[in-house]
């Protein structure tokens, strides 16, 4: 939001569902809570995206694609100062947004 009355909310630009979850105006579809994968809230199932994408007849085979190489290129450019530890591994989270473009 660029409303200057918005200037105090800490919650406004964050989308993490960790820190979403303390904000008491942050609303969280029932069916996402339940695991059914609906719209609303910060999360939804890749088959509700899948769908959604459909309705809006983009392609999912495109668009995963998309979001595959924005991983790879990711963990890529940071591959050299990932330490190595031979006997566990580390579990890396994105948060993908997408828009019109």
């Amino acid at each position: 939001s660029t409303d200057q009355d918005d200037i105090s909310n800490k919650f406004i630009h964050l989308t993490n569902s960790s820190i979403q979850k303390h904000n008491v105006n942050h609303v969280q579809a029932q069916s996402v809570k339940a695991g059914g994968g609906g719209g609303g809230g910060s999360k939804v199932s890749l088959a509700y995206l899948r769908k959604r994408l459909a309705e809006a007849q983009l392609s999912w085979p495109e668009m995963w694609g998309r979001i595959v190489q924005v991983v790879l290129k990711t963990l890529y450019c940071v591959q050299d100062v990932i330490p190595s530890h031979p006997n566990s591994f580390e579990l890396f989270g994105f948060d993908v947004l997408i828009d019109a473009d």
